[in-house]
Order: C-alpha cells, then structure tokens, then sequence
C-alpha cells in the first residue's frame, strides 16, 4: 500500500528541519502521509484541508503559533493539533491546551511516544467523523493495515480491537464453564 492511500495525511508545521527529518523518517516507516510547512498557513487557504492531525511546533514564536491554532480551532474545530513544545515551557502548554490543542510532545521527542498520540488522535479523529457501519470499519481496517504493513502488529491490533479508541474491544472474555 502506498502512503497517499491510507487515509490520514499529518501536517508538521514547524521551521526545525532536523526535526522534520526525523519525524518524516518515523512517517515514512509508518507508511503515514507527512508534509511538512516551515510557517502557518493562511486562513481559508485551505492548506490544512485533509489534515485530520497537525503537530504545531511552538517551541519558537509560540504566541505566533497560539494565535494560529485559534484561527484554525475557530474554522476547523474537528482537526486534532498536537503541540511540540520544550518540557520547561508549562505555560505555553497550558496555552495551548485552553486554545484547542489536544496533546502535547516534548522534545526530545520519544518515537514511541510519538506514534501513541498520534494512533489517539487517528482514533478520535475518526470517532468524530467516520460514518457508522462499513464506513468506520473501513477506516480502522485502513489504519491497522498501514500501521501492520510497517510491522506496528500491536498498533493495528489496537485499531481493530478499539482497544484505544471508542471501539468495544474485541471479546476475549472467558467463557464461564459450569462446575
């Protein structure tokens, strides 16, 4: 499968090449749609159409990069932004939280961490959006075939169990067994 076909494109927006390096290597290992901007997009420019997820780098000009995540939040309510911040800066992270953003990594990023928030944000992203019936069930087959074909087992696992997300897991109960 092809990354452009699984249907999750993640928007980094952040001026760190070092950073957009390595986290596009992870994308590219995840077989994850990944673009990278070095500035904010304009309003209505729809440069963030299709992104249900953004990591927003506000580790520089972060009041540049709040004002940002408003304007989207007030046009997009939906897109799920996941702020990259350094972990002494607690009250940029406040701010970010308060302006819409749903989680937070700090650098050095830790890539296990890294792929954790954003299989939580696919997953509440598609609870927000995805149809009912065969249309959510395409989407988490999708995702758990992407994350499965780049050897992320237990990740699928957990989109098709729901065993992160909003699903029922998947029965593994005993049967009880009369005595």
């Amino acid at each position: 499968m092809h990354p452009a076909a699984v249907p999750v494109d993640i928007l980094l927006l952040s001026a760190d090449r070092t950073l957009a390096e390595v986290i596009g290597q992870r994308m590219k290992e995840w077989l994850l749609a990944f673009r990278v901007r070095e500035d904010w997009p304009g309003p209505g420019s729809g440069e963030t159409a299709g992104s249900p997820l953004i990591l927003l780098d506000v580790r520089e000009n972060g009041k540049q990069a709040l004002q940002w995540l408003r304007l989207l939040k007030s046009e997009d309510a939906g897109t799920e932004v996941i702020l990259i911040n350094r972990p002494e800066r607690i009250e940029m992270s406040i701010a970010g939280m308060r302006a819409g953003a749903a989680d937070e990594l700090t650098v050095p990023i830790d890539t296990s961490v890294l792929r954790e928030k954003i299989v939580a944000a696919i997953l509440r992203n598609e609870q927000r959006t995805a149809g009912g019936g065969l249309t959510r069930l395409f989407h988490k087959t999708m995702s758990a075939i992407t994350f499965a074909q780049a050897g992320e087992f237990d990740t699928a696992r957990d989109f098709l169990t729901g065993s992160r997300g909003d699903a029922a897991p998947a029965d593994n109960r005993k049967k009880k067994t009369r005595p």
